[in-house]
């Protein structure tokens, strides 16, 4: 899959795509809340919704496309994959061992993805 914190297009950094729709391949899976574009450490940070405003970090390599005219971001992971990833504390740290984390969950999610198609 190449590297995991890099989006796959180059120009994703020249779009805003807080409060674009994350869409998953069943379904909606939240709503863009925040975005880097840091190198080495490309993310977007997903509001799951729900009473709790659940949020988690999604490394930029699973970002398939991003679709400025649907205000959508296609993933190629499941609802769940996405909202049963590690939770995003914004005053958390966002260390070495949290990104560790969230890359251990998504790199499961995808190989099973892979494995369905």
């Amino acid at each position: 899959m190449g590297d995991m914190w890099s989006f796959r297009d180059e120009a994703a950094g020249d779009i805003d795509m807080i409060g674009f729709t994350v869409e998953a391949e069943d379904g909606k899976a939240g709503k863009v809340d925040e975005a880097s574009h840091a190198v080495g450490s490309c993310c977007i940070v997903v509001d799951t919704g729900g009473l709790r405003g659940h949020k988690v970090l999604l490394p930029a390599g699973l970002v398939e496309e991003i679709d400025p005219s649907s205000e959508s971001v296609r993933v190629r992971l499941s609802k769940s994959d996405v909202k049963d990833a590690p939770e995003y504390d914004p005053f958390g740290p966002q260390d070495d061992e949290y990104r560790a984390r969230v890359a251990s969950h998504f790199a499961g999610a995808t190989t099973g993805n892979e494995a369905r198609t």
